[in-house]
């Protein structure tokens, strides 16, 4: 993978995502401890962007979805004491 990077070729992993190299402009910062512009030169960077199987396992669930669980458990326990 660091020389497929190194190369600036793209990487994708089925099911994951994909990285990919791109390029960072100049740019001025500041040096915290003296206030002093310091140019930032322009480099590369590696990005990652997630593949949507991921991205769904790692959002939140719809609220139809949450509404049909809660449904569920109080179902559940509702069955529980009625047979009490």
């Amino acid at each position: 993978m660091k020389k497929a990077l190194t190369n600036g070729d793209r990487i994708e992993l089925r099911g994951f995502g994909v990285f990919n190299v791109r390029p960072r402009k100049t740019g001025i910062g500041r040096n915290p401890r003296t206030g002093a512009e310091v140019s930032i030169p322009p480099g590369k960077a590696v990005r990652f962007k997630q593949a949507r199987n991921c991205s769904r396992l790692t959002s939140r669930p719809r609220r139809s979805e949450v509404r049909g669980q809660i449904a569920e458990v109080r179902r559940y326990f509702y069955n529980l004491t009625s047979n009490l």
